[in-house]
């Protein structure tokens, strides 16, 4: 194994443990909520977004729906409000 391969491999290990951790950290609120009495459905609890997230991804073909990546084009998301590059996702039987 080459420096190179081992640092990404370290770098690859060390986002995966982070988003692990956000698991966890949402799993143990789900349950204390539960155990409280709360409703603890995806109404209460908001998926994670990546930095950068636009509305106007959430509609995009490109978006990558990951709580690291925006998405193919923009991976740190895109400048503006407005993306040019937005493909926005057809309607299932169009």
């Amino acid at each position: 194994m080459t420096f190179r391969s081992s640092v990404s491999l370290l770098a690859w290990n060390m986002l995966l443990q982070d988003f692990r951790e956000q698991q966890m950290r949402r799993r143990f609120a789900l349950q204390r909520a539960r155990e409280a009495g709360r409703p603890a459905g995806p109404a209460r609890f908001a998926p994670i977004l990546a930095p950068g997230v636009q509305p106007v991804c959430l509609g995009c073909r490109n978006y990558a729906r990951s709580p690291m990546l925006v998405c193919a084009i923009h991976p740190e998301g895109p400048a503006e409000a407005f993306c040019r590059d937005c493909q926005p996702v057809e309607p299932d039987g169009v």
